[in-house]
């Protein structure tokens, strides 16, 4: 019984720490894995490989090479 209770607390906060490492880190893990999953698909070549954030910001890459 006393050794429950010393551990118990550990117990409650590794379960707590696992659960919201999932909540939170679970949707960039997704979005990562998708855009491989693109990068896969479209592009043959390694060095065309596109990176996540110039996806999310497609429409601001294309316009800035566009006035140079």
């Amino acid at each position: 019984m006393f050794q429950l209770r010393r551990v118990f607390p550990y117990l409650v906060a590794t379960a707590t720490g696992i659960a919201s490492g999932v909540y939170i880190f679970k949707p960039l893990i997704l979005e990562n894995a998708s855009v491989d999953k693109v990068n896969r698909k479209e592009h043959n070549n390694p060095g065309d490989i596109v990176e996540p954030s110039t996806i999310t910001q497609n429409d601001t890459a294309e316009a800035g090479s566009d006035k140079e």
